[in-house]
């Protein structure tokens, strides 16, 4: 999500233009803070163009640290009587490292913080990078059985930016195949893929024939959980859009959308709205 910084005060801010994973940005940078200037920031909705409704509740609320986060999922699994699991994201890990502030170590200093994280929940850790997934693997062991690795996977075309740092010319297609699969379980028990790179759409929306990653990363022993469903118009393949424009909320669209993915046997899925997906696994009938 965009943060609102007009409740820091002005003198202590400034624009700065930084290299992350090679492309240049200009704006403003967690790094450059405290805590405590954080806190004092509000979050607003990212995607105002395809949710305008949310903009209603830009500014209410502060960012929470993970440590607080742990604690909602810890009363909310009290009050609810089962288990909230977590599923924190390392971003732009080769960027932190580069700037003296890696978040291997704080990330399992938080985790092991609090009894709830450290043996009760799943912990899914999930990066689109492989060496910090390798290097959180080397440092845990297996030493925190409820806590599980992710490989996260972008576009076939794309590459994991400790790759390129490293001059490694592998994309994530080749970490897809049969033989990349099993370099992951290696390190990880599941991968994060793209949803296209599961069932892509023709040039008319229409899906077409499943690849093979969901059967290569099974044949590994990974679970597999691609991202990301919406249920708005504006990201769903044309055949699925409801009348409407682009902002209008397609919950039978999207529970289309999401049961074609758990036809290709995918074990989880992210979804911007629960609900749906809630309503989507309760309904699916293989």
């Amino acid at each position: 999500m965009t943060l609102c910084f007009r409740a820091v005060h002005p003198s202590a801010i400034s624009e700065k233009t930084k290299t992350i994973d090679g492309a240049a940005l200009t704006g403003w940078f967690t790094e450059d803070f405290t805590l405590e200037e954080l806190k004092r920031l509000r979050a607003r909705e990212r995607i105002p163009q395809a949710r305008p409704a949310n903009k209603t509740y830009n500014d209410q609320f502060e960012i929470p640290t993970l440590a607080e986060v742990i604690s909602l999922a810890q009363e909310l699994s009290a009050s609810t009587g089962r288990t909230i699991h977590l599923y924190p994201e390392t971003k732009h890990p080769t960027y932190f490292q580069s700037v003296g502030l890696p978040l291997e170590d704080t990330l399992v200093e938080t985790l092991r913080a609090n009894e709830f994280s450290k043996s009760k929940a799943t912990v899914y850790i999930q990066s689109f990078e492989v060496a910090n997934l390798k290097a959180l693997r080397q440092k845990i062991g297996s030493s925190q059985p409820n806590w599980k690795l992710v490989q996260l996977m972008d576009a076939r075309d794309k590459q994991p930016y400790d790759f390129v740092v490293a001059g490694d010319s592998r994309t994530y297609n080749e970490l897809m195949t049969e033989a990349g699969m099993k370099e992951v379980a290696k390190y990880a028990q599941g991968v994060g893929p793209y949803k296209l790179t599961i069932m892509n759409v023709d040039g008319s929306g229409n899906f077409e024939k499943p690849t093979d990653l969901v059967r290569n990363a099974h044949a590994a022993g990974l679970v597999v959980f691609p991202y990301t469903f919406r249920p708005e118009n504006f990201f769903l393949p044309a055949p699925l859009k409801a009348q409407g424009d682009d902002t209008t909320h397609n919950a039978a669209g999207s529970v289309a959308e999401i049961q074609k993915y758990l036809e290709t046997g995918i074990d989880g899925f992210f979804t911007d709205d629960p609900a749906v997906g809630r309503q989507a696994v309760d309904t699916f009938k293989r």
